[in-house]
């Protein structure tokens, strides 16, 4: 960072309209919705550990009560995602699939995370490249975890939500389209906590000052937990902060309060994707 620039404490309110669009583009690029066969389960982060590309969720997305996971050589389940605005359908059959998760052990603390290993020879894979972006959790691991643990900046929510699910005219050679609504939820941490070794980050929305706020978060477990730096140039006006890098900083799992006027989201923090959970998945990435 240089003399003339300042990372900015700022209030959410006071984001201009160009920085938040900004924030849409950059991390759409990592988001994806995740369906088995037409069933919608929730959200992912597309990520790569080392070499290997996957999709960071959570673990009852993986094991959902309605079509969980199922890679046996009968199976006739199917991974299915899309990748851009315009009607599109990304599938693999789940038998190409292998996934780690942990082993929750309480609804409040889980631990609740999944890691989906991609094949890097399937169509899907390549697919995926060819729109979005595999955000890199061995690159710099110790920078980007001390980047996402900074309280400067500001967090934001990415995700899918259920009750957004809409059927859609026709498009691109498709009779019947369903329209599922990536969101991307300004925010900030409002308690850290930690348990049996992992972190996790309570993050809030007020009813009050954000109507548009949904009356329940359901689709967004699995979707990433984001930080963003923003600076300004002394020599600029306000209104004219530029958007700095971005950092994955928490997964989300577990809504509270939800009926409240000050509802949360709980994620897990970036030590539990860096120190627990990344050394976890390569060695199981080893082993397999």
């Amino acid at each position: 960072m240089n003399d003339n620039h300042d990372a900015l404490r700022i209030r959410l309110g006071d984001l201009p309209d160009g920085l938040f669009d900004q924030v849409v583009a950059e991390v759409q690029h990592f988001a994806v919705p995740l369906i088995v066969n037409n069933y919608f389960i929730g959200s992912g982060v597309l990520v790569q550990i080392d070499n290997v590309p996957g999709i960071l969720t959570v673990e009852h997305v993986v094991n959902n009560r309605i079509t969980p996971f199922d890679n046996s050589l009968e199976s006739q389940h199917a991974l299915v995602t899309c990748v851009s605005e315009k009607a599109n359908v990304v599938a693999i059959e789940m038998r190409n699939l292998t996934w780690w998760t942990t082993q929750p052990q309480t609804k409040d603390w889980g631990p609740d995370l999944a890691f989906i290993r991609l094949p890097e020879v399937a169509g899907f894979t390549s697919q995926l490249r060819s729109s979005k972006i595999f955000y890199s959790l061995t690159l710099e691991t110790e920078n980007r975890m001390k980047e996402a643990l900074d309280e400067s900046g500001f967090m934001t929510l990415v995700g899918y939500l259920n009750d957004q699910i809409t059927d859609a005219p026709g498009e691109s050679g498709f009779q019947d389209v369903r329209q599922i609504q990536g969101y991307a939820f300004l925010t900030g941490p409002e308690e850290r906590h930690d348990q049996n070794g992992f972190d996790y980050v309570d993050v809030g929305c007020n009813r009050i000052l954000s109507p548009a706020v949904p009356k329940n978060f359901r689709g967004v477990s699995g979707g990433g937990l984001w930080r963003f730096n923003v600076f300004t140039d002394v020599h600029e006006k306000v209104g004219r902060e530029t958007l700095g890098g971005s950092f994955l900083a928490g997964v989300v799992f577990l809504e509270i309060g939800i009926e409240t006027c000050i509802p949360r989201v709980r994620c897990h923090g970036a030590r539990s994707i860096y120190e627990v959970f990344l050394p976890q998945v390569r060695d199981w990435l080893k082993s397999s």
